[in-house]
């Protein structure tokens, strides 16, 4: 019982930091730098074999069991051939395409699937988005713990014959849970076993699963919510500050983007932030999504070619070196300052937000809203001084501003 328990907090810690190949230390050496499909078999295979089942039982909800570990024997079957001195074209094509091509190579899962098979009729990156869509779709409702059988001949199956029992559950959960990352779904299955882990032990199982069950809702329910932080921000703020919110993203993102657009973007996510942070969608896809679809730069369009972790680390790499053409300091007159203070409609604070974040990418909109309070009590005190520059060098020096004479 131990062992899978164990298996489980393994594939939790490689999916947040290490991964040690399953494949020959050797074929590192021989395969090109293209080569993704080698590349998959640098991961431990219970790592990769749990991301494969996870992500087939998402996309293919009217699959068996069987149908899904067929796929992950193809999958793993394909890329052991990409380490090969001959390796085909199509073991350099990125991580999803793989996966997918399995997906679109397997007669039985498009007899089964009509939403499959129209998506493997497109191709590129239209194909993908696809994918994603059919990913997104409603869930599959879980099977109850069975109480009208014995616990404990479900225990027996627990200990007893664990793969199966572990393949099993992680079928039913990823087809419930489908919008979820392997990550996030390491994390949910996890603590859904530790019903098994700990009843099994109790005489009085059926108290206990009830109490395990209410339990292990919460904690679902925190696992998704601490990984989908952009969703949890917008309800823990609130409409009143999703402008804010949508400036800070844009800002964050593209550092250099005029502040017009950030406020367009801003204007745009007041009207989708409820829609992304629906239980039904995975809201740091959803947000890039629409970030991606208003992207401007050659960078930009590069990234967001790319899907999953892959789009997201290379946007912020991107955005990390616009931000380096950025001065440390907001060169502005007393008279600019004086005349944005006095403006209508929190134009101080949309402005202080934009020049804020270009900056300091990383802050939480807290520390931000922070800053404009002290701005705005320096602005009030020194609009009112004969010697506006003094006054607004001494008191907005902490802030980075840098006061030019007229």
């Amino acid at each position: 019982m131990n062992m899978i328990y164990y298996l489980f907090s393994f594939v939790v810690f490689q999916h947040i930091d290490i991964s040690k190949s399953h494949s020959d230390p050797g074929l590192r050496q021989i395969i090109g730098k293209t080569n993704k499909g080698c590349e998959l078999t640098f991961d431990t295979q219970v790592v990769f074999q749990t991301n494969a089942l996870i992500f087939y039982s998402q996309i293919l909800v009217k699959n068996s069991l069987e149908d899904i570990k067929n796929l992950v024997w193809s999958l793993s079957d394909f890329i052991s051939n990409c380490c090969k001195q001959n390796a085909g074209e199509d073991c350099n094509q990125d991580k999803n395409s793989i996966f997918i091509d399995r997906v679109c190579e397997d007669t039985i899962s498009q007899a089964k699937n009509d939403d499959i098979r129209m998506c493997c009729s497109k191709k590129y990156i239209e194909r993908e988005q696809c994918f994603r869509a059919v990913q997104n779709g409603p869930p599959v409702k879980m099977p109850e713990i069975d109480t009208s059988v014995p616990f404990w001949t479900q225990c027996l199956e627990f200990i007893t014959d664990q793969q199966t029992f572990m393949e099993t559950y992680i079928y039913s959960l990823s087809r419930h849970y489908r919008i979820f990352p392997p990550r996030t779904m390491a994390k949910i299955i996890f603590a859904s076993l530790r019903t098994y882990h700990v009843c099994c032990k109790v005489s009085t199982s059926l108290y206990c699963i009830d109490d395990m069950e209410h339990q292990n809702k919460k904690n679902i329910k925190n696992v998704t919510e601490v990984d989908n932080t952009i969703c949890t921000e917008y309800k823990r703020t609130g409409t009143g500050q999703t402008i804010l919110w949508g400036i800070k993203y844009f800002t964050m993102h593209h550092p250099v983007g005029l502040m017009g657009n950030a406020a367009e973007f801003a204007t745009t996510y007041q009207k989708f932030s409820s829609q992304c942070c629906d239980e039904t969608k995975w809201t740091s896809d959803c947000f890039l999504d629409e970030f991606c679809s208003k992207s401007s730069s050659a960078a930009q369009v590069a990234c967001c070619q790319m899907t999953g972790t892959q789009r997201s680390e290379c946007l912020d790499n991107a955005a990390d070196e616009e931000a380096q053409t950025i001065s440390r300091e907001i060169y502005v007159t007393s008279e600019q300052l004086c005349s944005i203070h006095n403006a209508p409609d929190g134009r101080l604070i949309i402005w202080y937000t934009y020049e804020y974040t270009r900056r300091k990418r990383n802050d939480s909109l807290d520390v931000v809203l922070k800053s404009v309070s002290e701005l705005g009590l320096a602005l009030k005190l020194c609009c009112q001084d004969q010697n506006k520059s003094d006054c607004f060098s001494t008191h907005l020096a902490p802030l980075s501003f840098s006061i030019l004479s007229q």
